[in-house]
């Protein structure tokens, strides 16, 4: 009876041990949701594909203006988590009835006048925003 009271005793003090680190370290995370203008959710989502897009082959200089429209609203949602390490960042986009985010893409490259570089920069562009290439233009810089 004693080596039960005893074992019962370890584990608990085990217990909270273990729930005292769990909790130190709920602690130093923390998630912050703001609301962003449009404009500021465009230049995210631009900067973000540009970098992207540079990286494909024959692309080379790059340029990429986004236009989201979002109706009369114009906000976006940020989510924003650190911990003691990081902190990530996501956007959520406002969505239409038919739970699509209109954007519209247009692209000015290097590589523009290059058709497999076109269909290489379209086809990324439709499969990252789930939009049709009547929704992207990709155009030779000078």
């Amino acid at each position: 009876m004693i080596l039960y009271f005893a074992l019962v005793i370890c584990v608990g003090m085990v217990l909270i041990i273990l729930g005292g680190k769990n909790q130190e370290k709920a602690k130093t995370d923390t998630q912050q949701v703001t609301f962003i203008s449009q404009k500021e959710a465009e230049e995210a989502l631009e900067a973000r594909v540009t970098a992207l897009l540079s990286g494909i082959a024959g692309v080379g200089r790059v340029q990429v203006m986004i236009t989201l429209d979002c109706g009369n609203e114009g906000k976006y949602l940020q989510n924003e988590q650190q911990n003691t390490d990081s902190v990530s960042k996501s956007y959520i986009t406002v969505q239409t009835e038919n739970g699509q985010s209109p954007v519209l893409v247009a692209v000015v490259c290097d590589g523009g006048r290059d058709p497999a570089v076109e269909q290489a920069v379209m086809r990324t562009l439709e499969a990252l925003f789930d939009i049709g290439s009547h929704h992207i233009s990709v155009c030779g810089a000078t």
